[in-house]
């Protein structure tokens, strides 16, 4: 038929995102306001073949789509912003730990010549026969503190550096294990080290926070247990 637009290699709606597109530039609209609505609903009904008309329920479908998009964009801008309000917030709460001492998940304990070594096991069970085991550098177990019977909770424990076999030994990095009966069964335990807290490194996007601990190295901020 003369004078009719037969559309096959794009529709009306993806000439105009397309026009748009190139007019817009970096100043394109974001948002799929009511101007824009019927300026698809108007190039759809001048430009579609009358012999063949797209269906309500099609042009419908593809302003959804591009509603769509919109809206995902929007999502993605949104939690962009939530992730760095979390990561700021983590920052600030390990800005004020700077000096101050915790117990961080960890196997190993800093023997120091002022202070001995100290640290923790936590268990959400009552114990039997708690047994903290310290070892050297080469695994050799060096001094073995019996605790009996705790309470659940977070049990504190020192060495002052005196061996088994009654030697003085010297500082630095030891190996902790702890190991308890809970319900009839022996179950090896959580240690927690105790160390002062340094400095602070702030890690890039969604990186964890990371606290330096002297002596005992870093740990991620999700790893404190306690603060003091």
């Amino acid at each position: 038929m003369t004078g009719i637009n037969n559309i096959n290699s794009m529709s009306a709606i993806e000439k105009v995102n397309a026009n748009d597109a190139r007019n817009s530039g970096a100043n394109a609209k974001k948002a799929l306001g009511q101007e824009d609505f019927l300026k698809l609903l108007s190039a759809q009904m001048s430009q579609q073949d009358p012999m063949n008309p797209m269906s309500n329920s099609d042009f419908l479908g593809q302003i959804a789509q591009v509603g769509t998009v919109d809206g995902i964009g929007k999502l993605q801008q949104s939690l962009a912003g939530l992730s760095a309000g979390i990561f700021s917030n983590q920052a600030l709460q390990a800005s004020t730990m700077v000096g101050r001492n915790v117990h961080v998940a960890s196997d190993r304990g800093v023997l120091t010549a002022s202070n001995g070594l100290t640290g923790a096991v936590s268990s959400d069970y009552k114990l039997y026969d708690l047994k903290v085991s310290i070892a050297d550098a080469t695994g050799k177990t060096v001094k073995e503190i019996n605790l009996g019977a705790q309470e659940p909770g977070v049990i504190d424990f020192a060495w002052d550096g005196i061996g088994d076999d009654g030697k003085s030994y010297p500082a630095g990095q030891y190996r902790m294990m702890a190991a308890a009966t809970i319900n009839g069964h022996q179950t090896n335990l959580q240690t927690l080290a105790y160390a002062k807290v340094n400095s602070v490194t702030l890690g890039q996007g969604d990186s964890n926070v990371v606290l330096n601990l002297g002596n005992l190295g870093s740990a991620s901020l999700n790893d404190v247990w306690e603060i003091s």
